[in-house]
């Protein structure tokens, strides 16, 4: 008796899309600076406009090339072009400085 196994293509919603833990995760690996999803990611997009404040009549009012609203998990959700742009822009000590408002850190502890 054979065994025919059909894979069935489900539509999958926000594939490819990161939440700011994995952002920092690509950033600090990326740049050798501690980056922190609760503070340094927030000032960041801030900073970039790339979506609105918490508490936002409009929560999808975002550049929808960096990031969007995620309306049943009440969350946003980033691009792969997000954590790039942040890696090219962070890079510069004094921009890193001016975004997020200390000097970097590094990873390795010097």
């Amino acid at each position: 008796m054979q065994t025919i196994v059909r894979d069935k293509q489900v539509p999958v919603q926000n594939a490819g899309r990161l939440k700011p833990s994995a952002i920092c995760r690509e950033v600090e690996k990326a740049l050798g600076f501690k980056f922190t999803a609760s503070s340094d990611h927030a000032k960041a997009w801030r900073h970039f406009k790339v979506r609105p404040a918490a508490g936002d009549g409009n929560p999808t009012r975002t550049k929808a090339q960096y990031c969007v609203w995620d309306e049943p998990h009440g969350d946003y959700v980033y691009t792969d072009a997000w954590v790039k742009l942040l890696i090219k822009e962070l890079s510069d000590e004094k921009t890193f400085k001016k975004v997020i408002g200390h000097a970097p850190v590094s990873t390795n502890g010097t």
